[in-house]
């Protein structure tokens, strides 16, 4: 397993590992001994341990495909490999010599089995073996090889089958051009080195054995094992959620009325309004360890509301290089998660944060939102963590909604996220208050989650109390006893629900008071932003407000 003391160990010498692999290498290529063939150039390769399964193989590709971006080039090749004595082998019939001229082993994390290996050696054609030769092959095995160039230097995730009762995965980052010998890397080949090298042994660092895994970047990821997260980030991050979930404008109509139009009221206005997309809320907790030149061991942990823990890796903490390498607190971000979609990656939608690098969570909890968003934009510039392009880090800001620009500003509200986002209504928040949210959504949009109990064979769902629901847009092969599902409300008292989506994100459904809540927010027929805004603006006795009744 991997932990985070290991990683801290790791990473916190004097000479970073990145330092380490450049010097090495260099001193590999300068002291080679080339028995012969001295004008076969060097192959400049590092092979990973351990073994890895089909699916893990698959996941540390996908994830380099996704960092390196669409400027690399993939390739597919199968072949079948024989080989011989003294370093001879086969590739589809074509012979070849693959002669070892030297290696150097670094134990990456103790007890875990995880190293990469520095070779030089040179590869070149032979003749095949003579047809008398009673010399057989002692291994023979398939090769099924992805290839993905980029600057030079192509890593190849390769799967082994038929030397074993199940495939074997196995990784290498190799020079795409020979190096001449006794000549060192240019510092071109370095610098293109060091990326490569170094996002294969980020994705590697967070190798572990969490289950259900990879929905964050839309595709599988792997995981550090659960308990190398600490328990009192998860229950904070579980605890914060909980505390400021936001509540639906029909808990309370009158109340809530009255709050928000006294909060849009006279010159200093307290009411902030943001667009809510439509994704899944976590906490992004940027660990906050010293990472070196190297950032190799840079993750965070993206901690859902069904207190679900998914580690994503990182290019590095912090985005620039000329902040120092030590954080002194961690990035504690307060996101909507937007998965990903066709080629897009994730998006995480920052509209608060819990704790900034300047800015520790033990005073930050005490602050209102627009303390706490002043400290986020002031950081996020220079110091905001790089997700080396496997997600997007977007700020989702807050709009003041003032009763002169009532109409405007809630328009502006619905734009704070792009075009393609798709939005399912606002969300309020006071500028001094620490805990209050309150959530606006159309009446077509107005949704409850609840708990399937059984699938009929006609497509059925049936839920507490026997209430049937329609199937709508969610599958009945993918939905099963147990699951929490999204349920539209309709818009006369007597509709049944009709299914939206699946919620893999929560364990249990909304308790009955949540559910009187937004069918009372429904029944309030605010179905576009204009009738929110006159909704807001007219007293309960339907006289209009004066803007300056409350100065």
């Amino acid at each position: 397993m991997v932990d985070s003391a290991c990683i801290y160990a790791l990473t916190a010498h004097r000479t970073t590992p990145m330092s380490l692999f450049v010097d090495t290498v260099q001193d590999m290529i300068a002291q080679a001994v080339v028995p012969s063939a001295a004008h076969v150039d060097l192959e400049i390769e590092f092979r990973f341990a351990p073994h890895l399964t089909v699916t893990q193989l698959a996941r540390v590709r996908d994830q380099y495909i996704a960092a390196v971006g669409p400027q690399a080039h993939v390739q597919h090749a199968r072949s079948t490999v024989s080989k011989f004595h003294d370093d001879v082998r086969a590739v589809d019939g074509a012979f070849q010599r693959k002669l070892e001229l030297g290696r150097h082993t670094w134990d990456l994390v103790p007890d875990t089995g995880l190293a990469v290996s520095a070779v030089v050696a040179q590869e070149y054609a032979v003749a095949a073996p003579p047809t008398n030769d009673t010399l057989s092959p002692h291994i023979t095995y398939g090769r099924d090889r992805c290839s993905v160039t980029h600057n030079g230097w192509r890593a190849d995730f390769t799967l082994q089958t038929g030397m074993g009762p199940a495939p074997r995965g196995h990784i290498e980052l190799e020079k795409c051009q020979g190096q001449r010998v006794a000549r060192r890397l240019n510092p071109k080949d370095i610098d293109a080195m060091r990326v490569a090298l170094g996002r294969l042994l980020r994705f590697l660092m967070t190798y572990g054995d969490c289950d259900d895994v990879g929905r964050t970047i839309g595709r599988p990821a792997l995981a550090i094992a659960r308990h190398t997260t600490p328990n009192h980030v998860t229950h904070m991050a579980y605890t914060w959620m909980r505390n400021h979930m936001p509540v639906s404008l029909g808990a309370q109509p009158d109340q809530h009325r009255e709050a928000v139009t006294l909060a849009s009221t006279g010159p200093c206005a307290t009411l902030r309004a943001t667009a809510k997309a439509d994704g899944h809320r976590a906490i992004v907790y940027v660990f906050a360890h010293y990472q070196g030149a190297a950032a190799y061991g840079a993750h965070a942990a993206v901690c859902w509301r069904d207190r679900h823990v998914e580690i994503l890796p990182l290019g590095a903490t912090m985005g620039k290089e000329h902040v120092e390498h030590r954080m002194a607190h961690p990035w504690i971000l307060d996101c909507e998660v937007l998965p990903a979609k066709d080629t897009a990656p994730a998006q995480f939608l920052v509209f608060d944060c819990l704790g900034t690098p300047n800015v520790p969570h033990a005073h930050m909890n005490t602050w209102g939102l627009d303390a706490r968003w002043h400290a986020l934009t002031g950081d996020w510039n220079r110091l905001a963590p790089d997700p080396d392009g496997l997600v997007q880090f977007k700020l989702k800001p807050w709009v003041s909604v003032h009763q002169d620009s009532l109409d405007a500003d809630l328009q502006a509200a619905q734009h704070t996220v792009d075009e393609n986002t798709q939005v399912d209504g606002l969300v309020f928040a006071f500028a001094g208050q620490h805990r209050v949210y309150l959530k606006w959504k159309p009446t077509g949009c107005v949704s409850v989650d609840k708990v399937v109990r059984r699938v009929e064979p006609n497509g059925t769902l049936v839920l507490d109390n026997d209430e049937r629901a329609l199937r709508g847009q969610v599958c009945d092969s993918t939905v099963r006893p147990g699951d929490v599902v999204e349920f539209a409300i309709g818009t006369t008292p007597n509709a049944p629900l009709v299914a939206l989506r699946a919620r893999p994100d929560k364990t249990r459904g909304n308790a009955p008071r949540t559910e009187r809540d937004v069918r009372v927010a429904a029944e309030l027929g605010l179905h576009t932003v204009d009738d929110l805004a006159r909704w807001m603006r007219i007293e309960r006795s339907g006289r209009a407000r004066d803007p300056n009744a409350y100065i």
